[in-house]
């Protein structure tokens, strides 16, 4: 019995670990998007800006 436990523990463990990472990664995509929208969105105000934050990152 407690080797059966242990395992769907591990599985419990991994799956939560899996959610984690796909959420973050996610969170990752969306900021990056986020980001790259809104620089391009600033670049037809002005060019500037876009052009110093591409050199800053």
């Amino acid at each position: 019995g407690s080797y059966v436990k242990n395992c769907s523990d591990k599985v419990d463990s991994v799956r939560n670990f899996t959610e984690i990472t796909i959420i973050s990664i996610g969170l990752i995509i969306f900021v990056v998007g986020a980001s790259i929208l809104n620089c391009e969105y600033r670049y037809t105000h002005s060019q500037n800006i876009c052009v110093n934050i591409n050199y800053r990152i």
